[in-house]
């Protein structure tokens, strides 16, 4: 586990947002946006989910 990380961004609305920055973030915070754009975005993980195909009823 990583030590925590602190973020300062400069937003246009409510000026320096201070926040805690989860390890599995990966992009680089710009200062400039509106506090309800600040977001955290991982790595992209493909998933695939088996669905069984439904059983035909006989009426």
């Amino acid at each position: 586990m990583s030590a925590p990380r602190i973020v300062t961004v400069q937003t246009l609305d409510h000026g320096p947002v201070v926040l805690d920055e989860p390890s599995w973030c990966v992009i680089e915070h710009q200062d400039g946006n509106h506090r309800s754009g600040i977001r955290h975005d991982g790595v992209e993980h493909a998933a695939s989910v088996d669905v069984p195909a439904a059983a035909e009823s006989s009426s």
